[in-house]
């Protein structure tokens, strides 16, 4: 079927081009709905998930539409270096994940060993369903705000507001429903445009600081104080202990909240001070934010904040995770083209991102090793 679809298009004249086509929709500025039509997808987020917050919907978007999103996400890529902040660290040209963690794992050590008077607060915020919840508007307003052309905010209004979804069951569709805000995942249009947004987070907090409101934590002589980083949904927001420097954050995030529609997430939310700062001043700092105190294994992008002096705990936990997924994986049938494919592109960059912080034993490295070979064997 393939190799016949493919014969008939290539016989088609080269003039002539099939409607509606792409360039219909640059030319008029107008999404017609049965390309925007798309199909939702339930992935779920851990083994045999009872709730529908475990699960992660992703859109199937039409062909198509998949075409004019990705040539405006392209276009977009390349102004975003001069639009986004050295605070945000995701879907941005030259900046990698890594980063973030480092630079946030090298703040929460300085804290713990800073002397003197007073202490230092760390905030750890989650978006709950942050992209769902993204207002039209507030994209509109942010486009805007930036100084992008009428007819380029049109192309984008069009591309996030006229989507239809169906719900595929037993992979057919049901249903059919409009959505009045969110951005899809799925969307090529999605990373750049919700970074993008959160950018008006980062100047309220920028703001702020300019102004003498907010400190910062620096994390030694000569260097640039950090207020916050901002990696998508996950956000670290740092400054004084004390209650007039809480109260300028957590202004800021409402502000923020109330603009673009997020809402935080307060189960996956927590304060963390610094490791000489206690007692009722902090229980007081708590009941103003309505947040709870870190857990001594809270993890940011995947790796834990609180480094432990031995290391090792962390490369067990690692390795515990890397194993069951193999084991997982054991209990499948998989062709040597698919266990070859397993390895290569998941099972190989499970423990790279971990190696690009520390240092593994050899042990961990050699039984790791073992367990891909006995897996491509099939034994």
């Amino acid at each position: 079927m393939q190799m016949g679809s493919s014969i008939l298009l290539e016989k088609c004249p080269p003039d002539k081009a099939p409607r509606p086509d792409v360039q219909d929709f640059f030319l008029n500025g107008v999404m017609l709905p049965e390309l925007n039509s798309t199909h939702l997808t339930l992935i779920p987020k851990i083994d045999n998930p009872s709730k529908v917050s475990k699960f992660r919907p992703i859109s199937l978007c039409n062909v198509i539409y998949k075409l004019i999103s990705k040539i405006l996400a392209e276009r977009l890529k390349l102004v975003l270096p001069k639009l986004i902040s050295p605070y945000q660290l995701a879907f941005v040209p030259r900046k990698a994940i890594q980063d973030n963690y480092i630079v946030a794992a090298e703040i929460f050590h300085s804290m713990n060993d800073k002397q003197g008077r007073g202490g230092w607060i760390a905030i750890k915020v989650d978006m709950e369903k942050a992209y769902d919840r993204v207002e039209w508007s507030f994209v509109l307003k942010v486009l805007e705000m930036f100084g992008f052309n009428g007819k380029w905010i049109q192309w984008i209004v069009q591309c996030i507001s006229t989507p239809s979804f169906a719900i595929l069951i037993n992979g057919s569709p049901f249903g059919n429903f409009c959505s009045s805000r969110g951005l899809r995942q799925g969307d090529p249009l999605l990373s750049s445009l919700f970074i993008i947004c959160s950018e008006i987070l980062s100047y309220l907090l920028l703001r702020e600081k300019n102004a003498g409101h907010l400190k910062g934590v620096k994390v030694g002589w000569g260097v640039p104080s950090i207020s916050h980083l901002l990696f998508t949904d996950d956000l670290l927001l740092f400054g004084k202990a004390t209650l007039h420097e809480a109260s300028i954050l957590d202004e800021c995030l409402e502000k923020y909240m109330k603009w673009s529609g997020q809402k935080v997430n307060r189960d996956k939310s927590f304060v963390h001070f610094s490791k000489k700062f206690h007692g009722q001043a902090a229980i007081t700092i708590l009941d103003q934010l309505g947040l709870k105190r870190l857990p001594s294994k809270a993890k940011h992008l995947g790796l834990p904040l609180l480094i432990p002096r031995a290391k090792g705990e962390v490369a067990a936990e690692i390795k515990e995770k890397f194993l069951n997924k193999i084991k997982g994986w054991k209990a499948k049938t998989f062709s040597q083209a698919g266990r070859t494919m397993m390895i290569k592109a998941v099972a190989s960059t499970m423990p790279s991102y971990l190696w690009s912080f520390y240092s593994m034993p050899q042990t961990w490295c050699r039984d790791i090793d073992l367990e891909l070979k006995n897996f491509w064997w099939g034994f």
